[in-house]
């Protein structure tokens, strides 16, 4: 689902502090510059779920 434009720097501020939150490993990975299946995954689904609800 499409998050609308006047929504995006919301949807990216709860993304992150979701993410922060929820999924610190993912974001020390991609520090890291680790970006594997699991990563991929998790951001994928973590924004799937956070963009349904605009």
């Amino acid at each position: 689902r499409n998050v609308p434009v006047d929504k995006v720097k919301e949807f990216e501020r709860n993304y992150l502090e979701f993410l922060n939150a929820k999924h610190r490993n993912v974001l020390d990975d991609l520090k890291a510059g680790k970006l594997t299946d699991e990563v991929t995954d998790t951001l994928t689904a973590v924004a799937k779920d956070l963009a349904s609800k605009y």
